[in-house]
């Protein structure tokens, strides 16, 4: 988010939530919980789903969900969530390449034009437009 919106990564976490709420853009977990060796979420095993769609009903104007990553958000919210672009046709889920730094199949330039996808999202929403995030 540091290159693709200009929030600060020396910022502290806190702040740094702060400013994707203050642009409308909520973090949320694809698992609420699991267990895994290290970092890599290749090594995800036991996951539990997170209860996306309780979110979504709770905050309509959620319009897109971005997942950061195929073998992490994206194999666990396909595997939960099968049913969800039938129950929330109007809301995009795209699949993201891993921002981590261990996916190094994509550059960080590539990360970076494909995260740009979010801006897209965020034009045309103005201050008071929506509810939620």
């Amino acid at each position: 988010m540091d290159a693709v919106l200009g929030i600060d990564a020396a910022l502290p976490y806190s702040r740094r939530v702060e400013e994707m709420k203050r642009r409308h853009i909520a973090l949320w977990d694809a698992a609420s919980e699991c267990l895994r060796e290290g970092s890599s979420d290749s090594t995800i095993r036991d996951a539990v789903g997170n209860d996306i769609a309780g979110f979504v009903k709770e905050n309509p104007s959620v319009r897109v969900i971005f997942l950061n990553g195929r073998t992490g958000a994206g194999k666990i919210f396909s595997r939960f969530f099968k049913d969800f672009s039938a129950e929330f046709p109007d809301i995009d889920v795209l699949v993201m390449p891993s921002t981590s730094p261990a996916n190094a199949a994509v550059s960080l330039a590539e990360k970076i034009e494909c995260w740009s996808a979010v801006k897209g999202y965020l034009d045309g929403y103005t201050e008071g437009s929506h509810d939620g995030y």
